[in-house]
C-alpha cells in the first residue's frame, strides 16, 4: 500500500503543479478526483488481493454479470 500510496502522491503532485502553471483548474479538480480513486481501490485491493477484482468490480458496478 505504501509504494502504490508514494507513487501516487507523486505524480499528483508534478501534475497538479503543471495544471497550476498552465491554469488548468477543472482539469485539476478531476485529476484530483480520479487520484483520490486510485488511493481507494489501491487501498480496497491491498488488504483483499484474492477476493474480487478491481476490473470485477467495476464491472459490477456497471451491471455486467460475470
Amino acid at each position: 500500500m505504501i509504494p502504490w500510496l508514494m507513487l501516487i502522491i507523486f505524480i499528483s503532485v508534478y501534475e497538479i503543479n503543471n495544471m497550476n502553471k498552465k491554469k488548468l483548474y477543472k482539469e485539476r479538480t478531476v485529476f484530483i478526483l480520479f487520484a483520490i480513486l486510485a488511493v481507494i481501490m489501491s487501498y480496497y485491493y491491498s488488504k483483499n488481493p484474492y477476493g474480487i477484482s478491481i476490473s470485477e468490480f467495476v464491472l459490477n458496478l456497471l451491471g455486467y454479470d460475470l
